[in-house]
């Protein structure tokens, strides 16, 4: 009709460019939620991580008690959700200390979803291109927006923790796991970088709690069992303090040892003498052989 507008070619051209942006935009937000198609299950993290240790030469005890693999447990976390809960994977030596605060989780509107979309598109687009700051401030408009939405926080993780902040990526990371607990990615990563800050500890303690095997070798030639016990050996130190008292108690005031031999040399007392000795001998080779090893290596 004479009185109708007709689109003009740069109109049409405007609208491809905004589909064509919009599109893009969608492409890189399905990309950030491909992680959550993972269908690793938390036991089988659990025995990477284990593997993984093993590797790495850590001994088997101190696997176990880093890491304890546990079977999913469902528990409801309200009335109206029911969700699973995973047994803890380390053990509680590394406290974290976040220094950020992360608003509480609410219902959001669907304009706050597409703007938190879009938002999330570009903290992925500035991570990838090494800008943490802008990624880190864009990811934070994003939760602000969607505070439930799991894989926003965990990029909120991945970007704290790529420029160092670890306590502050740990909670980011407990927090996607607590809005969807069963988001393997998330897990997975809490999961080892708790591992990393205990093993840390534990260099950290080895470092500062030296052992000098000479001392360890003179306490248990004074007494076997007391270089164990500096050693940190506590149980096989208690142990050997015991049998080694009782040793003494039978040389020296029952008929089995001296008191008995008064005219001639008994067996249970040839016995003894050497059971002690080979008692003495033991705890002092143990106890300087341990502190040695326990000690770490000096860096070249």
């Amino acid at each position: 009709m004479a009185g109708e507008n007709l689109p003009t070619s740069s109109d049409t051209e405007d609208t491809g460019r905004l589909h064509g942006d919009k599109a893009e935009q969608d492409k890189t937000v399905q990309l950030s939620r491909t992680t959550d198609e993972c269908a690793e299950t938390p036991m089988d993290t659990a025995r990477r991580i284990a593997t993984e240790l093993r590797k790495r030469g850590v001994p088997e005890d101190e696997i176990s008690r880093m890491v304890e693999i546990g079977v999913p447990v469902v528990t409801p976390l309200s009335q109206a959700v029911p969700a699973v809960s995973v047994v803890p994977l380390v053990e509680d030596k590394y406290v974290p200390n976040p220094t950020i605060t992360l608003p509480a989780f609410r219902d959001t509107t669907v304009a706050e979803r597409e703007e938190a979309d879009r938002e999330l598109a570009l903290a992925n687009l500035a991570k990838r291109r090494g800008r943490f700051a802008e990624a880190e401030a864009a990811c934070r408009k994003a939760i602000e927006l969607n505070p439930a939405d799991a894989i926003t926080l965990e990029l909120y993780g991945d970007i704290l923790q790529a420029v160092g902040r670890v306590d502050d990526a740990l909670y980011a990371y407990h927090s996607a796991t607590e809005v969807k607990p069963l988001r393997a990615s998330a897990e997975r990563k809490f999961a080892e970088l708790r591992l990393l800050q205990n093993r840390d500890l534990d260099v950290l303690r080895e470092e500062l709690f030296r052992r000098n095997p000479l001392l360890s070798a003179l306490l248990s030639l004074c007494i076997p069992g007391l270089g164990q016990i500096y050693n940190g050996n506590s149980e096989r130190g208690f142990g050997l303090v015991v049998v080694s008292l009782i040793c003494m108690t039978l040389l020296g005031w029952t008929s089995l040892g001296f008191p008995g031999s008064t005219q001639a040399i008994s067996t249970s007392l040839v016995c003894l003498l050497f059971f002690t000795a080979g008692l003495y001998v033991y705890s002092v080779a143990e106890a300087y052989i341990r502190a040695s090893s326990d000690n770490p290596k000096p860096k070249k």
